[in-house]
């Protein structure tokens, strides 16, 4: 069964993995997807946080929507503090369109688990890029942080506190978000 065989070949060549997947749902278009390979995004959900950013790095990156519809099977954000996922500014693409482009697919495809989204645009930010800095800033604001407050504010304000690249950006979006709120009340 290719669903077991995808999860085996996970544990021991991630990529190759990643990429028989997203070519077998592609193909299929989305005949194929995460019910049908239950075992594979087992494998990937109990694995490696930073190989699984990395997976859907590459598939929001490809944006084919039924594979990447497929991802949001993998990130629930239920009783959590912390995203899905661990991304880190060196496994983004380089060029400023391609972040932001992947942070926006991100929020789209990933919306419903607004921490995992905006993991996204946090490494963009901590890449420390000053062509896609202020436009993925504003996607922390707006968006994410207009319709949720709660866990990702305070993961948010987490990493403020952390003081890494990109923090100032954060803040930003954190303050004009909590003016939006004070007003809001």
């Amino acid at each position: 069964e290719i669903d077991w065989a995808l999860a085996q070949l996970w544990d021991s060549d991630p990529v190759r993995a990643g990429h028989a997947a997203k070519t077998l749902i592609a193909h299929s278009e989305g005949e194929i997807g995460s019910e049908e390979l239950n075992s594979f995004f087992a494998a990937i959900e109990s694995g490696d946080r930073r190989q699984l950013a990395r997976l859907a790095t590459d598939w929001l990156m490809g944006g084919e929507f039924h594979v990447c519809s497929a991802l949001t099977s993998l990130f629930s954000e239920i009783n959590r503090s912390t995203p899905c996922v661990d991304v880190f500014p060196e496994d983004l693409p380089l060029n400023a369109i391609d972040q932001i482009f992947l942070c926006r697919k991100a929020i789209g495809y990933l919306f419903i688990s607004p921490m995992t989204a905006a993991s996204w645009c946090v490494a963009a930010l901590r890449r420390n890029d000053a062509a896609a800095a202020s436009e993925v800033a504003d996607l922390l604001f707006d968006p994410l942080l207009l319709n949720y407050g709660g866990a990702l504010k305070d993961w948010l304000e987490e990493v403020v506190n952390a003081d890494a690249p990109g923090a100032d950006a954060i803040a930003s979006a954190l303050k004009r978000a909590e003016s939006v709120w004070q007003g809001a009340e």
